[in-house]
């Protein structure tokens, strides 16, 4: 019953935010802020909505990730924003893709499909023992010698259905930790480690190939959620880390409770970012839900920054 009441509140909340700002006009020529105004505003939307969660080692500067020296969170943090978007039922909806088609509109008219940016991660060694609900990897070469991976995923166990939630973040260049094509290894073992722990069989030390990780059961009870630690096995899991892409699992939520998915939007110059992702031309068209769809599986910088700057415009404008 607590748990319905739960679900119930919190799809209250997000219709009358989204019926606040109906009918808002997202175009080009609307009458906003500066774009760097709206994207500010999005951030600090970012991280209200991380301190409502206890992210108490998070900040972030940017909604797609890109490395800053201020951008940090920890895996934690990152495991406890993960599992909140279990409560997101579109996300899950994307959650359980793992290719996708998106239609963009406008002078560049097309279909662009691929597959999700985490399916060659060899997640058999991952999938042998838990079912993949969904997730988050992330990736950023900050130079030939320090190459960060992470991978934020929720699992079902085949042993009993339990939902389990976890991440992992480590150095791909270290000779004794998974690497770029392999993050289900040390992903496997965080998990092995959490079935240990709940049959009370797991050694505090056990060996997770991963500098940082963090792992625990999901309650049941979805105000459980605000429980302030969670966590029932983790190394170095509070030290504050580059969170990469998978930053986008929070500006996807942030996103999702202030506007429709059939909303459009339309790709400016500022928008276009390097890096992951598929390629975006200014005059592109494409509605929210595609947009985020899109942001989350090929993991598409520039995506990232076009909802966020078109959502902080709203904020901006109809506070």
């Amino acid at each position: 019953m607590i748990k319905g009441l739960f679900h119930s509140l919190r799809r209250f909340v997000v219709r009358r935010k989204q019926e606040r700002y109906k009918g808002v006009d997202l175009s080009v020529n609307a009458e906003v802020s500066t774009d760097a105004k709206c994207l500010a505003a999005f951030v600090k939307e970012m991280n209200k909505y991380a301190d409502r969660l206890g992210m108490s080692e998070t900040h972030f500067v940017n909604p797609s990730g890109m490395n800053e020296s201020s951008h940090y969170s920890c895996a934690k943090d990152l495991a406890r924003m993960t599992m909140f978007c279990t409560k997101y039922k579109k996300l899950m909806e994307f959650w359980g893709q793992t290719s996708y088609s998106v239609f963009v509109d406008g002078p560049n008219a097309r279909t662009i499909s691929g597959y999700s940016s985490y399916t060659g991660d060899n997640m058999t060694t991952v999938e042998n023992c838990y079912h993949i609900i969904g997730g988050k990897s992330g990736t950023w070469i900050v130079d030939s010698s320090n190459h960060i991976e992470n991978l934020c995923l929720v699992c079902k166990s085949k042993v009993d259905d339990v939902w389990l939630v976890g991440c992992i973040l480590y150095n791909a260049n270290n000779p004794t930790a998974g690497t770029k094509d392999n993050r289900g290894v040390p992903f496997k073992q965080m998990l092995d480690w959490l079935e240990d722990y709940r049959q009370d069989s797991a050694t505090e030390t056990q060996a997770v190939q991963a500098s940082y990780c963090s792992a625990w059961v999901i309650p049941q009870n979805g105000l459980a959620y605000y429980e302030k630690d969670l966590e029932m096995v983790g190394k170095n899991s509070t030290t504050r880390a580059i969170p990469a892409s998978c930053t986008k699992l929070m500006t996807a939520m942030v996103a999702l409770d202030y506007i429709s998915i059939n909303e459009t939007i339309i790709i400016k110059s500022g928008d276009i970012k390097p890096g992951s992702g598929d390629t975006y031309y200014v005059g592109d068209t494409i509605t929210f839900g595609d947009a985020i769809f899109a942001m989350l599986l090929p993991s598409s910088n520039t995506l990232a920054m076009a909802i966020a700057r078109t959502v902080g415009a709203v904020l901006l404008n109809y506070r």
